[in-house]
Parts: C-alpha cells; structure tokens; sequence
C-alpha cells in the first residue's frame, strides 16, 4: 500500500503543505509522493491516479477538494476508487483508519470509509449543480465571521458615555450588555487627546 499525497498550490497551499506533514507525524505514516498541483488541466492528478493500485490511498487535505473537481477529473477519480483506490481527507476522521491497513477486515473498513465519502462528496455536487447561487457564496472566515455590529446602537452607547452616563444608566436605557458598552468605550477617542 503507497499513500499519495494531492497537494493544490493555491492560497493555502503552505497550511495544507504544513497539515500534511503535522499529520504524517501525529499519526505515523509515510508520504510516498506527494502531487503538488500548479495546473487548471489537473494533469498532476491524473499522473496520480495512473500510478495508484487497488489498495493505495489518496491523501487529501480537505474533503471540499472533492466536491471542486471538474466533471472529467471527478469520472476519473470515482473509476480509480471503484477499482480499488482509498481516499482520505485529514478533516474527515472516519477516513483515517485507511492510513494503516494491515488486516482485511481494515482493507473493507478503508474501502467503506471511501464508498462513503465518494457517496457523500456526489450529494455535494448534485446540490451545488441545482443551486449556483450557493456555490457561489464564500463564507466569512475570521473574527469577522460573527454578529454583525449593530452601528445605531453603539452609536447611541457613545453618546450617552460622551455624556458621562453609568454603565447601569446606559443598560437600562438602551437594554443593552456591559461588554457592548466596553467594546463602544473602547473605540471612543478622547477629545483631550486630538
């Protein structure tokens, strides 16, 4: 059994490259090559699966890669692992019981684990072909990920605290959290200080 690491070099091409290696580490397995992908024509992954026997492992650092493939590279893929090649995903744990197969009933294991993943990643596709618009949608990643600020109430905080109000006064009066209030006073600049 080889495991074949698919690696994309996009903007998170050094964290996948990092999780890839921590991983291998973590949980005691050997890369035997890793594909590093520069081209949109797919061509390192097409190189990998050529070379993969029944039995190896496709290791991937997301399951989203799978739901991204064009159609010709996700018929490929999907033949590849009907005869026999095992993927993995780092961020899909169930799959990683297919990095250390030494028996056969953890060679069915890996090959369910797969069937699953292949099964779940088509529903994946299917919905986003029926709704564009979804699969046009980025999520927000960060700190910015959160409630949005609600801008008329801190502006309303601010003036009551400009106008020396007690944190008590200001949550009575606008029913509204002390760490609301904290977060308004923190952005207010003192006049003294321009």
């Amino acid at each position: 059994m080889k495991i074949f690491a698919y690696l994309p070099i996009n903007e998170e091409y050094e964290q996948a490259k990092s999780a890839l290696i921590a991983a291998s580490e973590t949980l005691d397995f050997r890369i035997d090559h890793i594909f590093e992908e520069n081209d949109k024509e797919y061509t390192r992954l097409r190189q990998l699966l050529t070379q993969a026997n029944p039995g190896d492992v496709l290791l991937i650092t997301k399951f989203v890669f799978l739901a991204r493939l064009p159609k010709q590279q996700w018929v490929t893929l999907r033949n590849s692992t009907d005869a026999g090649l095992n993927v993995v995903a780092l961020n899909v744990k169930a799959t990683l019981r297919g990095l250390h197969i030494a028996s056969p009933a953890e060679r069915l294991a890996s090959k369910a684990s797969t069937d699953t993943l292949m099964e779940l990643a088509d529903n994946v596709i299917s919905y986003l072909q029926k709704d564009p618009a979804f699969a046009k949608r980025r999520t927000i990643t960060g700190s910015a990920a959160g409630r949005p600020v609600n801008e008329g109430l801190h502006h309303r905080i601010s003036l009551m605290l400009l106008a020396g109000a007690s944190y008590s006064e200001i949550q009575k009066t606008l029913n509204c959290g002390r760490s609301t209030i904290s977060r308004v006073k923190q952005t207010i600049v003192n006049v003294n200080d321009i």
